[in-house]
C-alpha cells in the first residue's frame, strides 16, 4: 500500500472511533422461537445518513445501522465507499418490512449501482450481508425498536 492510502485509513479509523454512537436495540419478529435483535446505531440527521457505514472495516454480527427519515418514501441507497457487504432492509411507518436487498456488494469506483425499494419506507436497516437469509428475515415481519 502506498503511504497516502495508509494515512487515509488511519485517519478514517480515528474519525470513526471518536464519532459518538447512539445504540438502540432493534428486534424483528421472525415468527420462530425468539426474535432476532441487533444493536443499532441511529442515523437520524442528514450528516449521519450521508456517512452511514462508509469506511467501516467491520461490523459486529449483532450490530447494524438504522436510518430514520422525516418522510416515508422510496429512499434510494448505494454502497459508495462502504467496505462491508450488507443486507438493506426497508421498514414502513407501521414498523413492517416492505423490501429487502440481500448481499449488496461494496463499491469503490463510480458509477455505483443504486438500490430502491418497491414500497415506501420511513426507516432503513443495514446489517451484515447474509444475515437476513440466516435469520429468515422476510417482508411483512414486524420491527420493535427498544431505546
Amino acid at each position: 500500500m502506498n503511504f497516502i492510502y495508509r494515512l487515509f485509513l488511519i485517519f478514517t479509523a480515528i474519525y470513526i472511533m471518536i464519532t459518538p454512537i447512539t445504540a438502540n436495540e432493534l428486534c424483528i419478529d421472525t415468527k420462530v422461537d425468539q426474535d432476532t435483535c441487533f444493536k443499532v446505531e441511529l442515523a437520524n440527521t442528514d450528516k449521519l445518513r450521508r456517512k452511514g457505514l462508509m469506511y467501516r472495516l467491520k461490523l459486529p454480527r449483532d450490530h447494524g445501522m438504522l436510518f430514520q427519515f422525516e418522510n416515508e418514501k422510496k429512499h434510494t441507497f448505494w454502497m459508495k465507499n462502504t467496505w462491508i457487504p450488507l443486507d438493506i432492509i426497508w421498514i414502513n411507518k407501521e414498523m413492517r418490512i416492505v423490501d429487502i436487498k440481500s448481499n449488496v456488494q461494496t463499491c469503490y469506483i463510480d458509477p455505483c449501482p443504486t438500490y430502491t425499494p418497491k414500497e415506501k419506507a420511513l426507516y432503513v436497516l443495514e446489517i451484515n450481508a447474509g444475515l437476513s437469509r440466516l435469520f429468515n428475515i422476510q417482508k411483512q415481519q414486524t420491527i420493535v425498536l427498544n431505546k
